[in-house]
């Protein structure tokens, strides 16, 4: 099935999708819940109508008495693979662009230039990755970096290093001397009524 997409770089609100999608487990591991929103997420990233995985695009499966059928195993299953062939595509062009390096791929398809507008046909793994590399070569793609402290992609906001308050947190106590982090903790136990090495805060006399 091939699917035509127009390209549009420097949208940034897909290529968090992107950064959603190479951050998380290995889609085939995931549960549905997990693996249905990365799916939505996908087709809205294609510009695509709303679908459950499971269900043909645009085609409802009913009975003889017109009620809807559940999705199909079978549909599901190559929907899984082809999400997760989107995945190591995410993973490869962010890689690249966290590096600083230009994005690069082949792939084979149609694409057709009027004015403005830029369209790719392709399969759908075909045509995400080229949506993606479209959109990494914009603004978008120099600020993309991934975290030193998780592993996790994300788009960097000024002189930013890691991904959330979490990691720079864990990076500077790792950082902290270790005479500057007993002096840390005996200030927290001080502060919350704790003694050193006790379990449970203090009584009140």
């Amino acid at each position: 099935m091939a699917i035509r997409q127009i390209l549009q770089a420097g949208d940034i609100s897909r290529v968090r999708y992107a950064l959603r999608l190479a951050s998380a487990p290995d889609v085939a591991t995931l549960d549905d819940r997990a693996a249905g929103a990365l799916w939505r997420g996908h087709r809205r990233f294609m510009t695509l109508p709303p679908g459950r995985l499971g269900e043909l695009p645009g085609i409802r499966t009913v009975n003889a008495r017109g009620e809807s059928l559940p999705p199909s195993e079978r549909v599901r299953v190559r929907q899984i693979g082809e999400l997760r062939a989107m995945q190591d595509v995410a993973r490869e062009q962010l890689e690249r662009a966290s590096a600083g390096r230009p994005p690069f791929a082949t792939m084979k398809g149609e694409i057709t230039i009027d004015g403005d507008q830029t369209r790719f046909r392709g399969s759908p793994v075909e045509t995400f990755g080229m949506t993606l590399v479209w959109l990494l070569s914009g603004p978008a793609g120099a600020r993309v970096r991934k975290c030193p402290e998780c592993g996790r992609f994300f788009l960097r906001v000024r002189r930013q290093i890691y991904c959330s308050d979490r990691c720079t947190d864990r990076a500077t106590w790792r950082k902290y001397p270790e005479h500057k982090k007993r002096r840390a903790r005996r200030k927290q136990y001080e502060r919350h009524g704790w003694k050193l090495g006790a379990r449970r805060t203090r009584r009140a006399r």
